[in-house]
């Protein structure tokens, strides 16, 4: 991943009197979004990343333009240089072993297909983008569509979905001793992310609604490898499901001293049922604020 801009916070301060102080690694200000009379804002300047003891996250967009009255071209002509730093996602190679997997079909199972077709999906697609396969019918994960985790180009564990609607377990994932690396230890889709931003979702549907530059942890619990995982980009977008809020703040938390963070709150129950006008909408706030 290539150059960045940086932001000269302590510049902009000083232009447009504000007051701060510098403690520990942090430029601390009054927060205009909380109310708080204290310092609670922060900048890290080894993050680029705005986060208030408060209220949370803000991206530097939202705060910049809210305490100036210049707009966003203006600030970063003024305020941001371009930096030589490069962010490095490290990928694994793994070859001690492979991973087993489920008999699958040959071709893609028409039921299989129906199914995701009734979720908004483009079965054909999917099946060549993500290298998804169907699981025979006679095979003990009957009636579920087989969903690998590439690492670098390696399977490296796999989650299946039940398509029929009669298996109990929606999800059955790979058995430990078949991985060549946990399930929980990665993050779904990070072949298909090329920059040093990202969009942070909890489930494969989730990822493929968005597509590339989008990761998936596969649940809202995030382990500390998922989170190592995601400090190395340098600012996150996550959209978890409306439920998950709890979990979001707690992610935001973990990862606000390392990348510049920032929730999306969705009108749908989660991003695989966004319809188009508003997964246009997001696609399009991520790609202006990235």
């Amino acid at each position: 991943m290539g150059k960045f801009e940086k932001l000269d916070f302590l510049k902009f301060c000083k232009v447009h009197k504000i007051k701060s102080k510098l403690q520990r690694g942090w430029c601390q200000i009054y927060c205009p979004f909380c109310g708080g009379t204290g310092d609670y804002l922060g900048f890290n300047e080894e993050s680029q990343a705005f986060y208030c003891w408060k209220c949370g996250n803000h991206s530097k967009f939202k705060v910049l333009t809210k305490l100036s009255s210049m707009n966003w071209n203006e600030i970063k002509e003024q305020f941001f240089t371009i930096s030589g730093k490069k962010v490095v996602i490290e990928k694994k190679v793994y070859n001690n072993k492979s991973c087993e997997i489920p008999f699958c079909d040959e071709g893609f199972n028409p039921l299989g297909a129906e199914y995701l077709k009734y979720r908004r999906f483009d079965a054909e697609y999917l099946e060549k983008k993500y290298s998804l396969k169907t699981t025979t019918l006679h095979s003990r994960m009957a009636n579920r569509i087989f969903i690998p985790l590439i690492v670098n180009g390696q399977t490296v564990s796999y989650t299946t979905r039940d398509y029929s609607g009669v298996n109990k377990l929606r999800y059955i994932a790979c058995e430990p001793e078949r991985e060549v690396s946990p399930l929980k230890h990665n993050l779904y889709n990070i072949d298909n992310c090329k920059n040093d931003w990202v969009t942070v979702v909890e489930g494969c549907f989730d990822c493929w609604r968005i597509g590339d530059n989008c990761v998936a942890t596969l649940g809202t619990k995030v382990t500390n490898q998922q989170i190592n995982l995601l400090r190395k980009f340098k600012k996150l977008f996550i959209v978890f499901d409306r439920g998950a809020k709890k979990e979001l703040d707690y992610l935001s938390y973990k990862l606000a001293g390392f990348s510049e963070v920032e929730q999306i709150e969705l009108d749908a129950d989660d991003p695989a049922d966004m319809d188009e006008k508003e997964l246009k909408e997001v696609k399009e706030y991520i790609n202006t604020n990235n």
